[in-house]
């Protein structure tokens, strides 16, 4: 059974009419249809807290993005917050006039689809957080534009496509989320402009193969999220100008054969750490080179990663991974 809504703004109400239908046919109109008020308070204006040029809804009250049509001023605004609201859809011309925005947080909302060109006049955007949504595919044209944005979370959505051309314009993008969506390996692979991309999260996906184009440009990554996913190969060269890399997660995955010529580096800055346990490893189906190369160190045992957390390389990483989250969350 589904149910359809539509709404009607008025200056003071919002009247919102359901029809339910059963197997795509609408039932007994009479008996399905009905409606109810939500009434905006006289002072809902002042619900919305502006302060050092940052806004956020100070009650309980649910907002969505039309209601920021009742500020009378939106240039001079710096940072939105409305995250855990009634947010269903994104629409261009909500954003269109606050030129000013530099953060923009809709975290935990409904959103499903986020329509072409809709950030495309929030140019000085720098950190945009849409984790939490019900987000489905990211397109082209989604994020277009949008070329000082450095801090983007599409986290917990339930994203299974991303455009090649996804990510052109966010050329300057250092963090990306896009951990625990249902990515597959044939429709993830926006990644070729992001060549200043630092940290970038894959995690709880279905990814059950590394290609070797699918990291290829990104020369200045540092920490790669790969766990809890189904991967069971990784292609010849995959991390092969990951030049900067410090930290690739591998752990719970389903990796049986680990070969030197999967992690093949040109050359590597620091001592790059690998945690393979939870696999379908043992210690000898791991290449002997590998095991050797003191640029890599191979974690095969969760246990070893407690000492990590502990150790310079780490301190190194502090800016990208919480100590306490790290051990929280990856040590079982």
């Amino acid at each position: 059974m589904a149910i359809d809504c539509e709404a009607h703004q008025s200056n003071t109400t919002i009247d919102k009419s359901f029809i339910v239908y059963d197997n795509n046919e609408e039932l007994d109109y009479t008996y399905c249809h009905f409606k109810f008020e939500e009434v905006r308070p006289k002072n809902f204006v002042d619900m919305l807290c502006i302060e050092n040029k940052k806004l956020k809804c100070k009650s309980d009250f649910k907002l969505t993005l039309t209601d920021l049509n009742y500020l009378k001023k939106k240039d001079d605004i710096e940072s939105i917050d409305l995250n855990m609201n009634m947010i269903i859809c994104i629409n261009k011309l909500d954003l269109d006039q606050f030129n000013s925005l530099t953060e923009l947080f809709l975290a935990n909302n409904f959103i499903e689809k986020i329509s072409p060109n809709t950030f495309e006049n929030l140019i000085n955007l720098k950190t945009l957080n849409l984790s939490h949504n019900l987000i489905q595919r990211i397109d082209e044209k989604t994020f277009l534009n949008l070329r000082n944005l450095y801090d983007l979370n599409l986290s917990n959505n339930r994203i299974e496509y991303i455009h090649m051309l996804a990510f052109k314009d966010n050329t300057k993008l250092i963090y990306l989320h896009l951990n625990n969506n249902i990515l597959k390996p044939d429709y993830c692979y926006g990644f070729p402009y992001l060549q200043h991309l630092i940290y970038l999260n894959l995690s709880f996906n279905y990814l059950n193969y590394i290609s070797k184009f699918t990291f290829y440009r990104l020369k200045n990554l540092k920490v790669l999220l790969l766990n809890n996913n189904c991967i069971e190969y990784i292609d010849k060269d995959s991390f092969v100008n990951c030049e900067s890399i410090d930290l690739i997660f591998l752990h719970s995955n389903k990796l049986y054969n680990i070969k030197s010529s999967s992690f093949k580096f040109e050359k590597l800055n620091n001592q790059c750490v690998i945690t393979l346990f939870f696999n379908n490893l043992k210690t000898r189906m791991v290449d002997k080179s590998l095991r050797n190369n003191e640029k890599l160190k191979l974690v095969l045992d969760n246990e070893e990663i407690k000492e990590y957390i502990k150790s310079d390389n780490f301190r190194r990483l502090n800016k990208f991974l919480d100590r306490q989250q790290f051990a929280d969350f990856y040590i079982k």
